[in-house]
C-alpha cells in the first residue's frame, strides 16, 4: 500500500475532529504536484502542530478517494463544511494564510478523503522510529513497515471514538487497516511476478466482481467481513507450469507463516485462487482454509 504523511492546517483538522467528520476535502493551495503510486483506499496521515504545543505530530489519517482541481467557489459549493471551516470566508482566510504569495489560487488540489480516523493523542515521529523532519513543508511517502510502526503506536495510545456517536466505527476501520497493511507489507516483500500476464486477467476479474476491492496496487483482491478473504491470481506459461505452481504454493505458505508471527494472528484468513486453474494449488488452498 502507498501511504503519505501530509502537513495539515491545524485549525482545519481540529474542526473535523470536533465535528466528528468521517469524510473531508483535503485542500492544498498548490495545483502543480500530482501523486504517483497513490490510489483509491491508500492512507493519508495528518501531520500538524498541536494547538497547545509548538510541535508537529501525526494526529490521524483517512483513505484517499480521488483528486480534482477546483476553484475556491467550486470547493465551497461542492464540499461546504467538509472543507474544514464553517464559512466560505473562514476557508478563504485559511487558504490565503497557507498560500506562499498570500493570494487565492485560481485552482487548488482537492483530495477527497473518506473513513477518517483520529488518534487520542498526537504521535511524534521520533517516538515510534520514523524519520520525518519537523520542517517538512508538503508531504512524504512512508513505507508499509513504517506504517506498521505508526499504527502500533496509535493502538497503544488509543483511537478517538467521538465519531461513534453518529454510527461510524473508527475502531473497526483502524483494525482492518492494520490487518490490510500487514498483508500488504508481506506481499510487497515477497512480490508476485508475471504482472504483465496477469493484467488482462485482473481486469476481467475486477469487472466480474465489483463487490471486491483491490489491495492498493498489488494484484490481490479482498473482502473483509469477520473473515478476511484474499483472491490471489495464478497464471503461467505451459513450459513453466510446475515451477510456477511451486512458487505460488511457497508464496502462500510464506505469507501464512509471516502473518502468523504478527500480533494480528488471531484474524482468520480465507484464500482463493483466480485466473488459471491449477488442481495442485486448489488442493493446498483448501487445506489452508480448513486449518484451525
Amino acid at each position: 500500500m502507498s501511504s503519505i504523511v501530509y502537513v495539515t492546517d491545524e485549525n482545519m483538522i481540529e474542526y473535523h475532529r470536533l465535528y466528528g467528520s468521517t469524510s473531508m476535502n483535503f485542500w492544498r493551495p498548490s495545483s502543480k504536484k500530482d501523486f504517483r503510486h497513490f490510489g483509491h483506499g491508500d492512507l493519508l496521515f495528518f501531520f500538524t502542530k498541536n494547538i497547545n504545543m509548538n510541535r508537529k505530530g501525526i494526529v490521524g489519517y483517512a483513505h484517499f478517494d480521488e483528486i480534482v482541481k477546483l476553484s475556491l467557489n467550486q470547493m465551497w459549493d461542492r464540499y461546504t463544511t467538509k472543507n474544514g471551516f464553517s464559512s466560505k470566508e473562514q476557508l478563504r482566510q485559511a487558504i490565503q494564510m497557507a498560500s506562499k504569495d498570500k493570494k487565492i489560487p485560481k485552482q487548488m488540489n482537492c483530495l477527497s478523503l473518506y473513513d477518517v480516523v483520529f488518534f487520542s493523542s498526537p504521535i511524534y515521529p521520533e517516538d515510534c522510529g520514523l524519520n520525518i523532519s519537523s520542517k517538512l513543508e508538503s508531504y512524504c511517502y512512508i513505507k508499509d513497515e513504517e506504517v506498521q510502526l505508526l499504527l502500533r503506536q496509535a493502538q497503544a495510545n488509543g483511537i478517538d471514538l467521538w465519531s461513534t456517536a453518529i454510527g461510524f466505527d473508527p475502531g473497526n476501520i483502524f483494525y482492518q487497516d492494520r490487518v490490510l497493511n500487514t498483508v500488504s507489507a508481506i506481499f510487497e516483500t515477497y512480490p508476485i511476478h508475471d504482472l504483465k500476464l496477469m493484467k488482462p486477467i485482473m481486469q476481467t476479474f475486477a469487472k466480474e466482481n465489483p463487490h471486491l476491492k483491490q489491495l492498493s496496487t498489488l494484484p490481490i483482491f479482498y473482502q473483509f467481513g469477520g473473515i478476511l478473504e484474499l483472491w490471489i491470481p495464478f497464471v503461467s506459461l505451459k513450459k513453466q507450469y510446475e515451477k510456477k505452481v511451486l512458487q505460488y504454493i511457497g508464496l502462500l505458505k510464506l505469507f501464512q507463516h509471516k502473518f502468523g508471527k504478527s500480533d494480528l494472528n488471531t484474524q482468520r484468513i480465507q484464500y482463493h485462487i483466480f485466473g488459471q486453474e491449477s488442481k495442485e494449488i486448489e488442493e493446498i488452498v483448501e487445506e489452508m482454509n480448513n486449518e484451525k
